[in-house]
C-alpha cells in the first residue's frame, strides 16, 4: 500500500470489497430480514445472566460443530486411504499408483470443500446469532441498501479474513514488519494440518510397532482435524463477541477520556496536542501490533467524529 505524504490525510480511492466478504454480507443481510427486528439500537449493554448463558451456549455449539466436520472429514480421508491401500504399490513409480492416488486424493477434496463450506456457513450464521443474542442490530435506518461496518467486520470475523490493509486513515500495520516476515507466517498458518499431521504420524512411527502402523496412521488426520477445528471456532467467536461490542466500546472509552457528553460540541475543550495525542496513540497501537483490528477502525471512526484530526499527524510514525 502507498502512503500520503507526511500530514496528508486524504481518503483514499474506494475499491471493490472482496468476494467473499460480499457473500458474507449478504447473507447476514438475508437472514436479518427472516427473522424478527432487534429491539433497541446498536449498543452493547450490560447482559444479564440469562443472555450471558445464551451467548455461552451459540459458542459452544458453534465450537461442537466445528469439531464434529472437521473429524467427519478427516476420517473420510481416512478411510479412502484404507481402502485404497490394496491399489499402492511402493515399488513402483507413481504412474503405477494413479488407482489409489486417484481416490485418495478426490475423497480428501471433496470431504476437504463440503467440510470448508459448512464451517463458513456456520460460522456467519452462529455470528448472527452471537450479534443478535447480545442485542446488536445489524441492519436497519434509513439507507437498507448501506452495508454497516459492524456487519462488514462480523463477516470478515466468521471467514477468518484479516481487516483490509487499505482504509480511509491511511494507517499501515505492517509498516515495520518485513515482507519475508509475513510470507512466514502466512505459509506457517496455512499447513498447520499439515505439518500436525506428519509429526503425529513421525511420532506414532517411533512409538508403535510395525503392524499397528498400517492400519491406524491413516486415521492420525481424524483428531488432528477436530483439534484445529475446535481451535479456529473458538478465535472465530473470540472475535466476533470482540467485535460486536467494538463500536459501543469505542464510544464509551471516548467519552471517558475526553470527560464530555454527548451533546457537546464536535471537538470542543480538546486542544491541538491533545487531538494529536489521541490520534497518534491509536495509530502507534496499529502499527506496534502489526494488526489493524476492526475495532481499532471503530475507534478512529468515533475519533473522527469527536476530534478533528490535525494534519500534521503522522499516525503511521510509531516513534
Amino acid at each position: 500500500m502507498t502512503l500520503p505524504e507526511h500530514g496528508s490525510i486524504s481518503a483514499p480511492a474506494v475499491s471493490s470489497p472482496p468476494l467473499l466478504q460480499r457473500l458474507g454480507t449478504a447473507y447476514l443481510r438475508r437472514r436479518a430480514a427472516t427473522l424478527p427486528a432487534v429491539e433497541g439500537e446498536d449498543e452493547i449493554y450490560i447482559l444479564d445472566p440469562q443472555e450471558q448463558r445464551d451467548l455461552l451456549a451459540i459458542e459452544r455449539a458453534m465450537i461442537m460443530r466445528a469439531v464434529v466436520a472437521g473429524a467427519l472429514s478427516g476420517l473420510a480421508a481416512a478411510l479412502a486411504e484404507v481402502l485404497a491401500a490394496p491399489w499402492q504399490n511402493t515399488t513402483l513409480g507413481w504412474h503405477a499408483n494413479m488407482g489409489y492416488w486417484s481416490l485418495v486424493v478426490g475423497v480428501t477434496t471433496v470431504a476437504t470443500l463440503l467440510e470448508i463450506t459448512f464451517l463458513y456457513w456456520d460460522a456467519l450464521r452462529s455470528v448472527h446469532d452471537l450479534a443478535r443474542a447480545a442485542g446488536v442490530r445489524l441492519f436497519g435506518g434509513a439507507d437498507r441498501s448501506r452495508v454497516s461496518p459492524l456487519a462488514t467486520a462480523l463477516a470478515r470475523a466468521a471467514l477468518e479474513m484479516p481487516t483490509p490493509v487499505d482504509n480511509e486513515f491511511r494507517v499501515d500495520p505492517y509498516r515495520e514488519v518485513s515482507k519475508w516476515t509475513m510470507l512466514l507466517a502466512s505459509v506457517a498458518y496455512k499447513a498447520k494440518i499439515t505439518v500436525t499431521s506428519f509429526l503425529l504420524k513421525a511420532l506414532l512411527r517411533r512409538a508403535l510397532g510395525r503392524a499397528a502402523l498400517r492400519v491406524w496412521l491413516a486415521f492420525v488426520g481424524v483428531p488432528v482435524c477436530a483439534a484445529w477445528n475446535a481451535a479456529v471456532a473458538y478465535l472465530v467467536v473470540r472475535q466476533a463477541r470482540l467485535r460486536a461490542m467494538g463500536p459501543s466500546a469505542a464510544r464509551m472509552y471516548l467519552h471517558a477520556v475526553l470527560d464530555m457528553s454527548q451533546d457537546t460540541a464536535v471537538g470542543a475543550q480538546v486542544s491541538a496536542t491533545t487531538a494529536a495525542a489521541l490520534w497518534a496513540a491509536v495509530g502507534c497501537c496499529v502499527v506496534r501490533t502489526h494488526q489493524l483490528h476492526a475495532n481499532h477502525l471503530a475507534l478512529m471512526r468515533q475519533l473522527r467524529q469527536r476530534v478533528p484530526r490535525p494534519e500534521h499527524v503522522d499516525i503511521n510514525d510509531s516513534g
